[in-house]
């Protein structure tokens, strides 16, 4: 590829900018910026990099447009039998590209606060529902009114030596289709048996 073919406005990648004797160049995306066509046939090209970084460009040279780059890369990875859709990269900021080292950091470093997070989170979770368990077992939980109020609504409107075991009935009723069932069921009507027995008693 040479300038000549470079549109303006277009991402590049730049496989050996500053290549010398001394070294193998490095690679660089950037937007082509400004191009510049001389008569000796020294063309350039000016793509700007993240963050605002400028580099010049010539027929020297090796560089590809990036989605052919990209594009590349995923068909030989499809070759080995992994699959990737292209499509998946069109919406990627190209310039970001030439920072892939720093994006997989910072990936890494994501990676491994989210699972920091996790771990804090579920042991959070475990100390809530612990902690639920003592004041708002899901078993007494059923719609906008908590047993407990309901409960001592209830028993607060019986005389005190029946209140108990009223109580207790109604507590039973309300948790048996969500924990014991049937056992529930018979704890309930035992209480009521006691608080009918003990209705009268002075």
């Amino acid at each position: 590829m040479k300038i000549r073919d470079l549109e303006k406005g277009k991402n590049i990648i730049v496989y050996d900018l500053g290549k010398s004797e001394h070294s193998e160049g490095m690679t660089i995306v950037g937007r082509v910026i400004e191009l510049e066509y001389n008569e000796d046939g020294k063309n350039t090209a000016t793509i700007q990099s993240v963050p605002f970084q400028r580099y010049t460009v010539t027929d020297d040279n090796y560089f590809d447009y990036w989605k052919d780059y990209i594009e590349s890369k995923t068909e030989r990875l499809s070759e080995n039998g992994i699959t990737v859709d292209k499509k998946h990269f069109d919406n990627i900021d190209e310039e970001h590209f030439h920072h892939k080292a720093r994006v997989e950091a910072m990936h890494n470093a994501i990676e491994e606060t989210r699972g920091y997070v996790n771990e804090y989170l579920s042991n959070d979770v475990q100390q809530r529902k612990r902690k639920d368990m003592v004041n708002s077992p899901s078993h007494y939980n059923r719609g906008k009114i908590e047993a407990i109020v309901i409960i001592e609504q209830i028993a607060s409107a019986y005389p005190i030596k029946v209140a108990l075991s009223i109580g207790n009935t109604v507590k039973y009723l309300i948790r048996a289709p969500f924990k014991n069932g049937v056992e529930d069921l018979k704890k309930a009507q035992w209480y009521l048996n006691r608080a009918i027995d003990n209705w009268d008693v002075k």
